[in-house]
């Protein structure tokens, strides 16, 4: 589950590999059941006396994770598996390339709960959809499994349970075999460009969830 610790313990590990960048290719594992599923329940209730600075901390960290994976100059490969809700999606999308296996789950959750969409997923989505597809996959309020995923674009490839690590090692010995320079060269070349909009949505983002109520 999300919550500001687990931020932090990703935030710093991807802050180091940014300041050493000798990995042709960095992959993101999720551990336990999920990849990233929901926001940590247990612990916006121990924070309940002051949930919006929680909340304000935790999105701030995610944001912070979100923005380093996309400085990366090595390919980040999600390796995913169990549910990919919300941040988990976001975190996944803002990986170069998702493998996932066939009983993974995708959802976003942020519209049925009432609050506005999330603008990192939103970016990537139609990043990878297209602006009507993108629109569609934020809007429908349901979630996709593993294989109409791989035919949207959102996963680019899918494994059996057993097979997901074996199926993105693969992938990731195939960019070992290229050069390092044009392997980031490349990584570089593909780095969208986003509107100057971008990081204010990030930040107008956290505005409804940090209000006290």
């Amino acid at each position: 589950a999300l919550n500001s610790d687990l931020a932090s313990v990703l935030r710093d590990p991807i802050a180091a590999v940014q300041g050493g960048a000798t990995d042709p290719v960095l992959v993101l594992n999720g551990g336990g059941r999920s990849f990233c599923a929901v926001c940590d329940r247990v612990a916006m209730h121990a924070h309940r006396e002051d949930l919006p600075v929680f909340i304000e901390r935790t999105i701030s960290l995610f944001h912070a994770c979100v923005q380093a994976l996309q400085r990366l100059p090595m390919p980040v490969i999600a390796c995913a598996h169990g549910a990919l809700t919300s941040g988990g999606l976001s975190l996944a999308t803002a990986c170069d390339f998702v493998v996932a296996v066939r009983s993974a789950r995708f959802m976003v959750a942020y519209p049925n709960l009432g609050a506005p969409a999330d603008r990192e997923l939103s970016f990537f989505m139609v990043r990878r959809f297209g602006s009507a597809r993108g629109l569609e996959a934020l809007t429908t309020g349901g979630q996709l499994t593993t294989e109409p995923a791989l035919q949207l674009g959102l996963v680019n490839r899918m494994a059996d349970d057993a097979d997901l690590q074996r199926v993105t090692d693969e992938w990731g010995a195939g960019s070992l075999a290229l050069a390092l320079q044009s392997l980031r060269e490349l990584k570089d070349w593909s780095r969208p460009s986003r509107p100057a909009r971008w990081r204010h949505a990030l930040t107008a983002r956290r505005r409804p969830f940090c209000v006290a109520r």
